[in-house]
């Protein structure tokens, strides 16, 4: 199995998912904007080069805006704006992106492109086949416990259904959201196949889920899993 994390809104919590991977040994991308709309916190710098020795760190905009809804001069400077700054603390190009709310359309991805974006993350759940466009890479799961419906809402709405509809299945046959990841990660060990999971660390604070998400990293790292992070998912296969 493939194992992959990403984890978007560059809170100051992202340290400590950081803390874990390392303590598993596994891979992750941090999908970083410079400020944030919502007025959330965003990691200090100092502490985003400390991440960034270890794992990649991508761009999500300036300042978190959704780009759909955007005029195109202003969906641009999030894009280019949140790109350069990045690229100005860490002080080395910035290869990933991922989309705010997981919305974009052709004209965003065009933009993101442009910029000079070598893959975009989009939050396609349900995905566990290796097939994928670079500017709409899909996930696995969101760490949060969702309610079924939620899932059955993605599951229609984001199409590929003869591609999800295994994974779709063996969710909600599970007891719980827990277990469901659970299971679905050894799913994809017994055929070798690449788990996907995303979230936020503000989320996983907000709802006392620490002690969860180390028990999938754990799990993850008792499988014997090849952690990446999405750059070398992206280009070593």
């Amino acid at each position: 199995m493939k194992f992959i994390t990403s984890w978007d809104d560059g809170h100051p919590l992202d340290q400590r998912v950081a803390d874990l991977l390392g303590r598993y040994e596994l891979g992750g991308t941090f999908f970083v904007p410079i400020k944030n709309r919502e007025k959330k916190p965003v990691i200090s710098d100092i502490e985003l080069r400390n991440i960034d020795k270890k794992f990649e760190i991508g761009s999500h905009t300036y300042d978190h805006k959704y780009l759909v809804d955007l005029p195109l001069n202003d969906c641009s400077n999030q894009i280019f704006k949140g790109k350069e700054a990045l690229e100005d603390i860490l002080g080395h190009q910035v290869d990933g992106f991922s989309y705010p709310g997981g919305k974009f359309d052709k004209s965003v991805k065009a933009l993101v492109i442009k910029a000079g974006f070598l893959y975009a993350r989009g939050i396609n759940n349900l995905r566990v086949d290796g097939s994928f466009n670079r500017f709409n890479i899909p996930t696995t799961l969101q760490f949060y416990p969702h309610l079924n419906w939620v899932i059955f809402k993605n599951f229609i709405l984001k199409g590929a259904h003869r591609k999800r509809f295994n994974i779709f299945y063996k969710y909600l046959e599970a007891k719980d959201w827990l277990s469901a990841t659970l299971n679905i990660m050894d799913f994809c060990a017994e055929n070798n196949l690449n788990f996907h999971l995303w979230g936020h660390s503000w989320e996983v604070d907000e709802n006392g889920l620490w002690e969860k998400l180390e028990n999938v990293f754990r799990h993850a790292s008792s499988l014997k899993s090849e952690s990446l992070s999405i750059r070398d998912y992206v280009f070593k296969f």
